[in-house]
């Protein structure tokens, strides 16, 4: 800080700074754009963006406020704040905002995540407080709040048919979930799972539930869906997400076909090459292993991509995910069909006739006329 001209006294408010945001008059770390323009990054493999985008979430954000600091530029202050912090919390309050909600949770709860990373090598830790019930504060890892909210909204049917209703509207809303889901990936790497990337495919692209999901984007807002099908080849392209090859085709195959009905201009280049290699790869051999005079060889068929195997291919490439289950029920509980059950429901008859009978002799009982003296 001598070294930039600064005298003692400044020098020493610099290096208590600990109040830093944009400068007066600016919003936003800027990482939105940055995150999307993956094909501008200087390097083109997982976590490539790393260094552009920790440097501009620094600059954007390292002006330093308090007495004497309104709002100066100090970055090189930021960072070495930065580089101490082991971990950091968003709060959120909001029954309608969450962390994939729009793009600011991961701007910058995620844009700190980078810029840690960048300086030091390794992850903070990343909490989200939620202060929603003042009564029961709950306080969960980055991590849980994505996965909890992926649940619970964009890949809960009752969700999907509210966006369907909105038609044109709500297959904006898709677009934004794939497009902030993408920024968590790049800025906090370990906040997504692959298996989040798959069940998006899954219900928008494969339509799994029977909702109508695919027909819907492709026919209210083929442009978004196209722009949605490119996050997700984005996320096959840098390695975040590996499926199987049949998945591969199907998502290039898709983001063509939408790309080029939709007459879309802003293309990710990168995605574009990448999508038309995925569709010209040959496919795959399988090695089956066969008998050969009484040893076993491998063999090797070409690789289909039926249905079934695409599916297996996913729960292979897919993370265990812990949790609970709902399954549909019958309304009514079915007849026991086990002869134990049989005999034992004999049996409780059998004694509600003795009550009852013991009850219908005592009532004649009382009934008998007494004897007049």
């Amino acid at each position: 800080l001598r070294g930039e001209g600064a005298s003692e006294a400044e020098a020493t408010r610099w290096s208590t700074a600990r109040v830093f945001s944009n400068e007066q008059g600016s919003y936003g770390a800027g990482l939105e754009e940055a995150a999307l323009a993956s094909e501008l990054w200087r390097s083109q493999r997982r976590g490539g963006g790393d260094a552009q985008m920790a440097g501009l979430f620094i600059d954007r954000m390292g002006h330093a406020y308090g007495q004497g600091l309104e709002g100066a530029a100090r970055p090189g202050a930021f960072a070495g704040n930065l580089a101490q912090v082991d971990a950091a919390l968003m709060a959120r309050s909001s029954n309608l905002y969450g962390v994939l909600t729009n793009d600011d949770p991961f701007q910058y709860l995620g844009g700190i995540a980078q810029a840690v990373r960048h300086l030091t090598g390794k992850d903070p830790a990343l909490y989200v407080q939620n202060l929603r019930d003042t009564g029961a504060v709950r306080t969960d890892t980055a991590a849980g709040a994505i996965a909890r909210e992926m649940q619970t909204r964009y890949l809960h049917p009752q969700w999907i048919a509210a966006q369907q209703a909105e038609g044109y509207s709500g297959a904006l809303q898709v677009l934004k979930t794939a497009q902030f889901l993408w920024g968590w990936q790049v800025t906090a790497p370990a906040t997504v799972r692959p298996d989040q990337w798959q069940s998006l495919h899954d219900t928008y692209v494969r339509d799994r539930e029977r909702l109508g999901t695919r027909a819907w984007l492709e026919g209210a807002n083929r442009a978004a869906y196209a722009q949605t099908l490119e996050r997700m080849l984005d996320a096959v392209r840098l390695n975040y997400w590996s499926p199987d090859a049949a998945t591969r085709r199907e998502l290039a195959q898709a983001y063509s076909q939408a790309a080029q009905a939709s007459g879309l201009r802003e293309r990710n280049v990168a995605v574009e090459r990448f999508a038309g290699a995925a569709m010209n790869a040959p496919p795959k051999p399988v090695v089956v292993p066969v008998e050969v005079q009484g040893a076993t060889a491998p063999a090797t068929q070409a690789e289909s991509p039926a249905p079934s195997e695409s599916r297996q291919g996913e729960a292979a490439a897919t993370q265990p995910v812990r949790g609970l289950r709902l399954e549909p029920q019958p309304e009514t509980v079915p007849a026991p069909r086990s002869a134990s059950v049989v005999r034992t429901l004999w049996a409780l008859f059998g004694m509600a006739a003795l009550f009852a009978l013991g009850a219908l002799t005592q009532w004649h009982r009382h009934r008998r006329p007494r004897p007049v003296h």
